[in-house]
């Protein structure tokens, strides 16, 4: 517990008050995933995909910090505010994809 060498008189502050706070805007993380694909015509596909991701977490804190020292002689500390958020989630999507081939050969329509 901390007390002043020189306590104030009760109710009146005796520490400094703090207010702030800080974040990053930086994140890094990892995915992970897999998917699959069906030519079902020549030229066609369907597919489904699924993605995990996980970029990590964001900490935030603010508010005022110091002690006001009560009539009975008691220091009172008064703390800041802080919060987080983590940035994680599933990603899931279905598609049909056409197939233009372009650098194969073009199609015989007639033969003589």
């Amino acid at each position: 517990m901390f007390v002043p060498a020189n306590p104030a008189p009760p109710g009146i502050l005796a520490a400094a008050w703090d207010a702030g706070g800080s974040s990053s805007n930086t994140l890094v993380g990892w995915t992970a995933g897999g998917g699959l694909e069906w030519m079902f015509m020549p030229n066609w596909s369907a597919k489904v995909e699924y993605l995990y991701y996980d970029i990590g977490s964001i900490n935030y804190s603010s508010g005022a910090s110091g002690s006001i020292f009560l009539p009975t002689g008691a220091p009172l500390w008064l703390n800041g505010i802080g919060t987080s958020a983590r940035f994680n989630g599933h990603i899931a999507r279905a598609g049909v994809n056409y197939h233009f081939n372009w650098g194969a050969p073009a199609p015989v329509l007639a033969r003589y």
